[in-house]
């Protein structure tokens, strides 16, 4: 799947909603951090939810 560059096909085709592929992106690399072979370089549970925080923040009123 992600070896082979379709990496749309590791979403639950059950989803009502899918990801883009910006989202699906870095979602993966965040996985792939989390099975590192060298345990050392696995990111925190704190990291990993810092990763998934939205980059876009929109300021509002």
């Amino acid at each position: 799947m992600i070896g082979h560059q379709q990496p749309f096909e590791t979403v639950d085709s059950k989803m009502e909603e899918k990801p883009s592929s910006k989202q699906l992106k870095r979602m993966l690399l965040i996985a792939l951090r989390c099975v590192d072979p060298d345990i050392q370089h696995r990111p925190t549970m704190a990291q990993i939810l810092l990763m998934l925080q939205p980059h876009d923040i929109l300021l509002t009123d």
